[in-house]
């Protein structure tokens, strides 16, 4: 022999001392877990869709009221938001159905339908948004909002009193209402299929 000893793969017993060795050391065990079914999101795909939805619901109020440079537009607010199959129930306080609309076209008609009060403006808050339900190709939320009404606002005008029409903003109406809403994911991106609005005060 040329004095040098051959070198032997460590066996198990000698890597199980290792592996121990590490744990006593306090390394943490990495558990290894089944692969995550394609139809079920992880939570990194929660948190987007999630995001994107509320991106959707920001995107409602901006193109329902305006931006302030651009007019309300309720053609891309129906296009965008709904599906072409949705179907909207709109519930009084008490519980009283109001309104069932069936299509985005009907939708758009109604929005888009001329106010009786020409002076005042409405503006709609979206508040806070809930998940109960998300999957890849659907979702659940509900939506706590609120629409103001007021006179218009001019910008840069000196208020001399709260009765001056420059102060603008005085509020005509409110309401307080919930979006009780099932998403789908669509080819333009997650849509409103089905919305019950419900008046909450």
């Amino acid at each position: 022999m040329n004095g040098f000893r051959k070198h032997r793969a460590p066996g198990h017993s000698l890597i199980a001392a290792l592996l121990l060795g590490c744990m006593a050391c306090g390394w943490p065990a990495r558990s290894v877990t089944a692969e995550p079914s394609r139809a079920t999101p992880t939570a990194i795909d929660v948190l987007l869709i999630e995001d994107q939805i509320r991106q959707r619901l920001a995107l409602y109020s901006l193109l329902a009221d305006g931006d302030g440079l651009a007019p309300r537009n309720f053609r891309a607010l129906t296009d965008t938001i709904f599906t072409p199959d949705v179907v909207i129930d709109v519930y009084a306080a008490d519980g009283k159905l109001t309104a069932h609309i069936q299509g985005r076209e009907q939708l758009y008609a109604r929005a888009s339908a001329p106010k009786p009060d020409g002076n005042t403006t409405v503006r709609h808050f979206m508040v806070s948004t809930y998940f109960d339900e998300v999957s890849r190709m659907t979702a659940k939320t509900r939506t706590v909002s609120m629409a103001v009404r007021v006179t218009a606002t001019v910008a840069g005008k000196i208020c001399v009193s709260a009765e001056d029409s420059s102060c603008g903003g005085r509020v005509t109406q409110t309401e307080m209402l919930v979006y009780h809403d099932t998403w789908a994911k669509t080819s333009s991106g997650w849509q409103k299929s089905n919305t019950k609005l419900v008046a909450a005060n």
